[in-house]
């Protein structure tokens, strides 16, 4: 089901600084980087982040709960471990695991998932993070996911939300990730191409 971009190589270490190289072939372009290198993001926004590892993800999530924004991260990774790195003791996490624990969501469960969501962003108005997409996807089908997508990118519309979803984009085949990528507001790029060692930021 999945196949790898021979053309870009996911980057596994992020540096501080991220230079703005400006827009790629997507007709929008992102609103810019604050002082700390990390790009802005607005409200009633859906953004994707493809990146080999979900560091800058993360670090966006950090930066709205501080701007005093509810938030909800779902995440592959064990609630405990996520509170020790980042600073989300404050923030609602939803672990996408089998393993039958209350704050844990069946990868299968889909409808009890939107039904979380849909609740938080109405109730809320926060930011979402969601961190497993591919696990997601992975243990149902794409479609299926991508539908997920397309209903609550309207209920981010309506409710002054922000939901940023984490990628690997080598995890996904040319025409699902750019079936992906039109469902977005803006898609920002932290990752290497083969055969160069500067890290680019492109912004959609």
């Amino acid at each position: 089901m999945f196949s790898k971009d021979a053309g870009e190589k996911a980057d596994d270490s992020l540096r501080e600084d991220l230079p703005d190289k400006g827009g790629v072939d997507q007709p929008m372009v992102s609103e810019g980087q604050s002082q700390n290198g990390l790009p802005d993001i607005r409200e009633s926004q859906i953004y994707l982040v493809e990146e080999g590892r979900p560091d800058i993800s993360y670090r966006l999530l950090v930066r709205a709960l501080t701007d005093g924004r509810p938030g909800l991260c779902v995440t592959r990774v064990y609630p405990e471990i996520l509170k020790q790195r980042f600073d989300l003791e404050k923030c609602a996490i939803l672990w996408l695991s089998t393993a039958g624990q209350d704050e844990a969501i069946r990868p299968r469960d889909l409808e009890r998932l939107s039904l979380l969501l849909e609740q938080f962003l109405k109730n809320d108005r926060g930011v979402v993070l969601v961190d497993g997409i591919e696990y997601l996807i992975t243990n149902n089908d794409f479609v299926t996911v991508l539908r997920l997508i397309q209903s609550i990118r309207d209920l981010v519309a309506m409710n002054q939300a922000i939901m940023i979803i984490s990628l690997s984009p080598s995890t996904l085949g040319y025409q699902e990730l750019n079936l992906l990528e039109r469902e977005m507001d803006s898609v920002f790029r932290f990752h290497l191409p083969e055969n160069t060692s500067q890290q680019d930021f492109h912004g959609r």
